[in-house]
């Protein structure tokens, strides 16, 4: 047996353990202890690797946890105990390296946190988490260590706080988020990862509080909030996730000063970026992005000093 503090070190090049001053890969069980003397952890090698039982405990001497090794890689149970060294904390099996098999989480009362099940590593099926008390806290569901199908989050009175729907790990359709009364919190439309579409907020009395347009997951055109009685709080033009132009009421309805100089005229455009997302837009929305006009008439708008490509034009 060798104190591993002392005598065991571990070679980054290799892989491997030796004993100080040896070049023959460690084969034996090494030992870490506390300052107090009480063993803290065994572990067994063979060939400078972890080979066989693995065991570890608090620094009272209760057991703490236990597990097996081949060949470097955990492969059988691996228990895991809360402070009393009686109740477990987690329990999951291994096979080369990967968990295989459902894993399973308590809470210190012995209660389930969670449960998993995983295939060769990868999560496989449904997985379901829980409040102390027992009431499920969320579900989701897996594919090929993936996220794929509805998922679900509970608040500890059981009503609803969340639902998403993932495909192959990205989140797709609509995502929900509720209060813990019940009353709706948000929504918002995702497509391949990517927010896509309005998205929605509320107060708790139900009152909108925003909408926000997306695209391809970056903010786009006109964003709108209120505060809860329902009045104007902002409204807000974005290009591709930056805001262009704002107007902004207080809680009384009095317009607040807008900003010196419009974003859409500090902004450096790409040709043909203008007319991409500006073509066809409302005058309220052009208004918030570059200003009044410099000059108009037959139909046309002129705006003086428009960056393009680092260029002022007109």
């Amino acid at each position: 047996m060798v104190p591993a503090l002392s005598g065991l070190i571990f070679d980054d090049k290799s892989g491997l353990c030796f004993v100080v001053g040896e070049s023959i890969p460690f084969t034996g069980k090494a030992t870490w202890h506390y300052a107090n003397g009480q063993t803290m952890q065994e572990t067994e090698f063979v060939d400078g690797k972890e080979h066989g039982q693995e065991r570890w405990w608090y620094e009272d001497g209760a057991r703490a946890g236990q597990c097996s090794y081949r060949d470097g890689l955990l492969d059988g149970p691996c228990l895991h105990w809360h402070p009393d060294g009686d109740t477990k904390e987690l329990q999951v099996v291994y096979r080369g390296g990967r968990r295989d098999g459902v894993e399973l989480v308590w809470f210190a009362n012995g209660k389930e946190i969670s449960s998993a099940r995983f295939e060769l590593g990868k999560q496989e099926g449904e997985s379901k988490g829980w409040y102390e008390d027992g009431t499920t806290a969320w579900v989701s569901r897996w594919k090929d260590g993936q996220e794929d199908g509805p998922s679900a989050e509970f608040y500890r009175n059981g009503n609803k706080k969340s639902e998403r729907e993932f495909k192959a790990g990205q989140m797709t359709g609509i995502e929900k988020h509720w209060f813990e009364n019940g009353a709706k919190g948000w929504e918002s439309t995702w497509k391949e990862d990517r927010r896509e579409g309005v998205r929605v907020e509320w107060f708790d009395n139900g009152q909108k509080m925003t909408e926000t347009i997306y695209r391809q997951g970056q903010r786009q055109g006109l964003s709108k909030g209120w505060y809860m009685d329902g009045n104007k709080a902002y409204e807000e033009i974005y290009q591709t996730d930056e805001l262009m132009r704002g107007i902004y009421w207080d809680r009384n309805g009095t317009v607040q000063p807008p900003d010196a100089v419009p974003a859409g005229l500090l902004r450096r455009w790409v040709s043909g970026e203008i007319e991409r997302f500006y073509m066809g837009a409302t005058v309220e929305i052009i208004l918030m992005a570059f200003g009044e006009p410099d000059t108009g008439g037959n139909g046309a708008w002129v705006y003086e000093k428009v960056m393009l490509g680092g260029l002022s034009q007109q």
